[in-house]
């Protein structure tokens, strides 16, 4: 379970930590993971690390704010084993630069295509996107434009959330993708947004033999922190038992 090191997120950052189980219950750590080096293009903001067996590597896609605009954006860390020590892959992030981009998830397409999937912040385009585009085959850089998948306002559950940053205004947010191919072939993405100014959570899906126009098709169907079932304070993932 990989987290950055930081107790205040929104400040200066440093690294990341992992902690170990094999069952789930009993668990080892902090064990540091990544430390920024000296002359890093970030020094605050380090946010949602994913870790992916990738080509007998392990490769951290994680978020930063960088230094020479401002803005946020992903870029890739790799090492040769998932306790460390990851070092830097791409040449900073991945993400369009102009972008206010964050938490970008690997998706691996049928073809063996690697896919970054991220979303363009609320912060910048006030309707949050779901925005997805091609890799190269070592991860080390986008080949593609980004493509929008989704709005978050396109959702039928999603609120307007009222930041006391930005008074008067309603933004629609998107928050921590990730991505699974059910044994049906039906593509499942795990997504936040806010409901009635709470975190939740929802399943959009996309049916390559249904689905047509936009890639995306969202579901009447929300895991809502109001409701008790999840509680939200970061973005989620799942995993195959």
């Amino acid at each position: 379970m990989y987290g950055s090191t930081d107790k205040n997120i929104w400040k200066e950052g440093n690294g990341f930590n992992v902690y170990t189980s094999r069952d789930l219950v009993d668990w080892e750590g902090p064990i540091n993971v990544f430390r920024k080096p000296e002359g890093f293009f970030s020094d605050v903001n380090f946010w949602a690390p994913e870790v992916y067996a990738y080509d007998g590597r392990y490769m951290m896609f994680a978020t930063f704010r960088r230094k020479d605009n401002d803005l946020l954006g992903t870029a890739v860390l790799t090492a040769a084993q998932p306790t460390g020590p990851f070092t830097l892959h791409s040449d900073g992030p991945l993400t369009p630069k102009e972008w206010s981009s964050l938490d970008g998830t690997l998706y691996i397409d049928d073809q063996r295509q690697p896919w970054m999937v991220f979303c363009h912040e609320w912060q910048q385009v006030g309707d949050g996107e779901i925005c997805a585009m091609r890799l190269s085959q070592d991860l080390k850089e986008a080949v593609s434009e980004p493509v929008t998948l989704f709005r978050a306002s396109e959702a039928p559950w999603t609120t307007p959330f009222h930041s006391p940053r930005f008074p008067g205004s309603g933004n629609y947010v998107t928050d921590g993708p990730f991505l699974h191919r059910t044994s049906a072939g039906t593509l499942l993405l795990l997504w936040a947004s806010f409901v009635n100014g709470s975190y939740a959570l929802a399943l959009p899906n996309h049916n390559p033999a249904t689905s047509r126009g936009r890639g995306s098709r969202m579901l009447n169907r929300s895991i809502r922190a109001t409701e008790g079932t999840v509680c939200c304070s970061g973005n989620g993932m799942g995993s195959l038992s």
